[in-house]
């Protein structure tokens, strides 16, 4: 997916059944409305080449589960800012 430069780009973090309970078409229409999401998702290994390069491309961390997404994740958000 080519990325606008209007839009921020959004990375969906968690477990692969969670999107389709959490998401209807109207939600996934709003997502796609007001952010680029990141080809691949929902993505869940950061500790591989894929996910660590979306993670890195992220704007925006859509995260379903706490334990998980430790302090580490947000330093390695490379266009996180404050």
């Amino acid at each position: 997916m080519k990325h606008s430069e209007n839009k921020p780009r959004l990375l969906i973090a968690m477990r692969s059944e969670l999107p389709e309970a959490f998401f209807g078409s109207r939600e996934w229409a709003r997502l796609n409305a007001i952010a680029d999401i990141i080809p691949g998702f929902p993505h869940t290994d950061f500790d591989t080449a894929e996910g660590a390069e979306a993670l890195a491309e992220a704007d925006i961390l859509l995260a379903a589960w706490m334990q998980s997404c430790r302090g580490y994740l947000l330093y390695r958000m490379a266009l996180l800012e404050g």
